[in-house]
């Protein structure tokens, strides 16, 4: 995978863009537009490719059906109307090469989302608090159709995946383990809470596979599934705390 911004740790950025889904800028809170559906691209690709690129390439890329002049000319104004928007400090550039600057005040969702969901496949016993699910609020950039999006959006797509699969494992595990200390009665919540698990997955394989929009309302009931998974969980702990 290409190099990408890194996440801010602040816990109030400055600036907030969210790309799971549609895309949005938040500034203080507050929504921020861009001018065209070109420029948001733009900015997306140089988060999620932090490493330094050639003018001539963006100008290629993005222009590409204009003359090299007036392709070069498009990439200045973009770059103006973003420095504009978002601040001076957005990008590290000179007369050959633009990157987004790594120290500048920004939080982005899917990078946030790939910070957690790393140290979640990573942990040897794995917790499913480590990650919100509900970050991912569709597949990434969903109704952008730019030939450079693809991959990466696959690749989040996957990642997507395998952290829904090991918290499904994970709550399986926790509910198995917990389901030996509590009476038969109690035990009946555990097969409901592991439909739940498996069902959760199961609806969103189904929506990649006959929808390939992934629309936000599918998303929004996998995220109540895993909020019900934890519920169940919670109930199961709470059976043991009072001794049931």
């Amino acid at each position: 995978m290409p190099q990408k911004a890194s996440a801010s740790t602040n816990s109030s950025p400055q600036i907030r863009i969210y790309v799971l889904g549609h895309f949005r800028i938040e500034r203080d809170t507050k929504q921020v537009q861009l001018p065209t559906r070109k420029v948001e691209s733009l900015l997306a690709y140089l988060i999620l490719n932090s490493e330094s690129h050639a003018r001539e390439k963006l100008a290629a890329l993005f222009w590409g059906d204009s003359s090299d002049t007036e392709a070069r000319n498009s990439l200045r104004n973009a770059l103006a109307v973003l420095n504009k928007k978002l601040g001076h400090d957005l990008f590290i550039v000179d007369r050959q090469v633009v990157k987004i600057n790594p120290d500048y005040h920004l939080w982005v969702d899917v990078l946030a989302f790939e910070a957690q969901v790393s140290e979640f496949l990573a942990d040897s016993i794995p917790d499913p608090n480590l990650i919100d699910v509900e970050l991912y609020q569709n597949d990434l950039l969903s109704d952008f159709y730019d030939d450079w999006i693809f991959p990466i959006r696959e690749h989040f797509h996957s990642l997507f995946i395998d952290a829904l699969d090991l918290l499904q494992k994970s709550l399986e595990f926790e509910i198995v383990e917990r389901g030996d200390q509590i009476e038969t009665q109690s035990k009946a919540f555990a097969p409901i809470a592991i439909t739940f698990t498996q069902d959760t997955k199961d609806l969103y394989l189904t929506n990649s596979m006959f929808n390939k929009d992934a629309l936000t309302s599918q998303f929004t009931v996998v995220c109540f599934l895993c909020r019900r998974q934890r519920m169940m969980l919670r109930l199961l702990l709470g059976c043991l705390a009072v001794g049931v």
